[in-house]
């Protein structure tokens, strides 16, 4: 009953940690350099929303275009406070300028206005799927499959634009309230030289970063693979597949793997979806299924079809519902408390 099918073996080079193997950032340039390719918008044109989500050194709203009624997402970050964000800004820019992909969160434009950057980018309104799996730890096999096939889809062009996500996780998935899935937050991201396939600076999110990552060597896009295949079985199981309650030390856990890892999923799931997420999961790079073959692998194959769209869509309305209802509980709570 195994759907396993033979994958395309790759070596990947081994390069020395001082290897110019990647294509430099841009250096950090003035306001006007870095926003000169951008329509021109203004603060005062856009009328400010809910907050969507917030981090250290950035919030984003719900915005609504003045002129044309259209609403986005606005990125607002503390521009000049760290020397990393800063960097993480141009990156993300960067990347963005040149990523145009269904599957792959939309830039409009980035302006300066009292001392903060401001990012305009597509507004993604069913959240992200670290906030579905709150509510939602265990994912229905159609749902996993079409989610799985569009992330596949982003992937796959990352890939040929020679782009590494570097931090691709939960939260950095977003689904729309019609069920688009959009790979998004490329601040981490990095392209390669056409010749090379390797990177070696480490970032990221650690429970997501590949093996060899953690272990400082050389990696390439077979990298963001792993972290792929841990989503998607944390889509099935609603966990980490090496967790361990005795050793809550992710470093140790992950870096010193050396043995492939054993996917068990509960038994609702088909064997050709255990097959998908053991090749994402294999300790050796060189083993992993490539995205250009995970495309084509059997359990994607029933997801092509649009119509396969249908049990992604119900499913993400049925979660927002949900996530309204907590939110709602949430604030009934705090209400009472206060």
């Amino acid at each position: 009953m195994s759907s396993v099918r033979s994958r395309r073996m790759i070596n990947l080079p081994q390069l020395r940690p001082d290897s110019p193997s990647e294509i430099t950032a841009p250096p950090l340039p003035d306001e006007n350099e870095l926003t000169k390719d951008f329509p021109k918008i203004k603060i005062n044109d856009l009328d400010f929303g809910p907050t969507l989500g917030h981090g250290a050194s950035a919030n984003v709203y719900r915005v609504t275009h003045r002129q044309t009624g259209k609403e986005y997402a606005i990125k607002k970050i503390s521009f000049r406070e760290k020397k990393e964000i800063t960097q993480q800004v141009v990156t993300e820019l960067h990347a963005l300028r040149v990523l145009k992909h269904e599957n792959i969160v939309q830039l409009y434009s980035a302006f300066y206005s009292s001392g903060h950057m401001y990012i305009l980018m597509e507004l993604i309104d069913g959240g992200s799927l670290s906030d579905i799996l709150k509510v939602s730890p265990y994912i229905p096999e159609p749902v996993i499959g079409r989610l799985a096939y569009h992330v596949v889809q982003g992937l796959l062009y990352l890939r040929q634009h020679h782009y590494l996500h570097r931090d691709l996780k939960p939260s950095n998935i977003l689904i729309t309230q019609k069920g688009e899935v959009k790979i998004a937050d490329f601040g981490m991201a990095r392209q390669l030289d056409r010749s090379v396939d390797t990177a070696q600076s480490f970032l990221g999110t650690m429970v997501y970063m590949s093996p060899e990552r953690l272990r400082e060597e050389g990696y390439s896009f077979l990298s963001d693979i792993w972290s792929f295949g841990i989503i998607i079985y944390q889509c099935a199981v609603g966990k980490f597949p090496l967790f361990d309650a005795k050793n809550s030390n992710l470093w140790e856990l992950i870096s010193k793997l050396s043995s492939d890892v054993e996917v068990k999923l509960p038994q609702q799931y088909s064997a050709e979806l255990t097959d998908f997420i053991t090749g994402c999961l294999k300790i050796n790079p060189n083993n992993r299924t490539p995205v250009d073959s995970l495309i084509d692998h059997p359990f994607l194959a029933r997801y092509k079809d649009p119509a396969a769209q249908a049990p992604l869509l119900q499913w993400t309305l049925d979660v927002q519902r949900k996530i309204e209802e907590t939110n709602k509980a949430r604030n009934e709570s705090l209400k009472n408390f206060t």
